[in-house]
């Protein structure tokens, strides 16, 4: 089946998109998680997460007292199918919430105690304890939710990416301030007269991260097995070695232990550390595990390699300052993913009267770039990148004009991308300056360095990534 990479001969692979690379024409197995998207800190996802706690607020707080309120919000979560995401077979076939299954989804929110006292807050978290509710039906209704957001994210992924948009209806929006599901009239791409909705590959897993049976077999069944051997009980069996055990399978043939939704709710509610750990182990996983891809490391070591043959092709100069530009985009989101997302070209600020070549917003929660976000004289929430293709050295002007892009909502940060220095230390020392004169850090990156960094990632060595990051810092901050 044909992606949507090689249907818009976009020449970039999975690793290099800031979007999932879905099939055309049939879904792909991912599911947006909305758990995972809330214990994510770049500003997306924090807005995306606000409106998926605001709808799911709104229907729990009205599922008694305002049931047709809640039956019309959950009525209008039709299958978004634009995403081609899913388990459907051939053509895209969501299997979102409409009519009938609307009705019976509000009677089991309606007849879930975890939902009517207010125990779970998450959307993701019905899944564990309201039965009825399964992952797949979590992933649809999320994406309805947030629909305005991936459309919004899309329009600037292929205006980044030269993608041609046209016209078309939105699919319904839920406007919270009136309470309504609108449609809209927006800028999407399409594939043979369909639209497609972009979801970002940061917000995706292959299995979601809140699972019912999981949290049984291990928090419930476990601190089980703890109580029962602490009380010496009757499920107690003595091995010859002399350790004392409760099986697994002895506590699921009680009565009382039977896996059912409600039962999960009630350990939860008499011991609500039970739920605190499964979240929090849930929320520790990386990228690699909730992808599940066992061969990353050799994929990422072909996509260095060739990443590193293409730089090379690159003419530096004035009639590829696009092709730089555009590889560019890439190249970062590969080598620093997932501190680097959302990538977006020729962002406009200040009322569109300036622009910054590439901007990202800065997702990272540890190391150089967290430190960024977080150092008060940077705060740097995005990623600002200049790209110059020059035959010669980035002077004061192209320092200033960086810089200048800078304010209290961006950060005060920057990445110089040119392609070489024939005075690297002259470059340096108007870093310093710029940092001295409280404008901001501006750190370059030139061929040599992208080379370096790839060649980092090909020989399996991300973790220096990190140091040689520090060391360019360190240049600047000298005396």
């Amino acid at each position: 089946m044909t992606k949507f990479s090689e249907y818009f001969k976009l020449e970039k692979n999975q690793l290099e998109l800031d979007f999932v690379d879905v099939f055309i024409d049939g879904d792909i197995p991912l599911f947006v998680d909305p758990y995972f998207i809330s214990r994510r800190n770049d500003e997306w996802s924090i807005n995306a997460t606000e409106e998926i706690r605001c709808f799911f607020q709104k229907i729990i707080e009205n599922i008694n007292s305002n049931p047709k309120l809640c039956k019309y919000m959950l009525a209008n979560l039709n299958e978004p199918n634009e995403t081609r995401l899913g388990l459907s077979i051939g053509k895209p076939k969501g299997k979102g919430v409409s009519g009938k299954q609307a009705n019976d989804l509000y009677n089991k929110l309606s007849k879930s105690k975890a939902v009517t006292t207010g125990f779970i807050q998450d959307i993701s978290e019905c899944e564990l304890m309201v039965e009825g509710i399964g992952d797949d039906k979590i992933s649809d209704m999320t994406i309805n939710i947030i629909r305005k957001h991936l459309i919004d994210y899309t329009q600037e992924q292929c205006r980044t990416l030269n993608i041609q948009m046209y016209n078309v209806p939105s699919g319904l929006i839920w406007n919270k301030d009136i309470e309504r599901w609108e449609n809209r009239y927006v800028e999407l791409p399409c594939i043979n007269n369909q639209k497609l909705i972009l979801v970002p590959k940061w917000i995706v897993v292959q299995t979601p991260t809140i699972n019912s049976n999981e949290y049984y077999n291990n928090e419930i069944l476990e601190y089980l097995q703890r109580e029962h051997i602490n009380a010496n009980s009757s499920l107690v069996e003595t091995l010859k070695s002399g350790e004392k055990r409760v099986t697994k399978k002895k506590l699921k043939e009680q009565a009382e232990y039977k896996f059912k939704k409600e039962f999960l709710y009630e350990m939860s509610n008499n011991h609500p550390e039970l739920l605190e750990q499964y979240r929090n182990r849930k929320g520790n996983m990386s990228i690699k595990e909730l992808w599940k891809i066992d061969d990353l490391e050799e994929i990422e070591k072909e996509i260095a390699h060739e990443l590193k043959k293409n730089l090379q092709n690159i003419k530096s100069g004035i009639e590829d300052e696009n092709l730089f530009q555009d590889y560019c985009i890439g190249a970062l989101e590969f080598i620093f993913y997932p501190n680097f997302i959302n990538p977006k070209k020729e962002d406009r600020i200040h009322d569109g009267r300036k622009r910054i070549d590439i901007t990202y917003l800065n997702a990272a929660n540890e190391g150089f770039f967290y430190n960024m976000r977080t150092a008060p004289n940077i705060m740097a929430n995005k990623i600002v990148v200049e790209c110059k293709n020059y035959n010669h050295d980035p002077k004061n002007p192209e320092i200033d004009q960086l810089s200048g892009r800078f304010s209290p909502s961006i950060g005060k940060f920057g990445i110089m991308m040119a392609r070489s220095f024939d005075d690297r230390k002259l470059f340096i020392e108007r870093c310093k300056d710029t940092l001295k004169d409280s404008r901001g850090l501006v750190i370059p990156i030139v061929d040599k360095d992208i080379i370096n960094l790839l060649t980092m990632i090909e020989e399996q060595k991300r973790e220096k990534i990190e140091g040689y990051l520090y060391n360019i810092y360190s240049e600047i901050l000298e005396n």
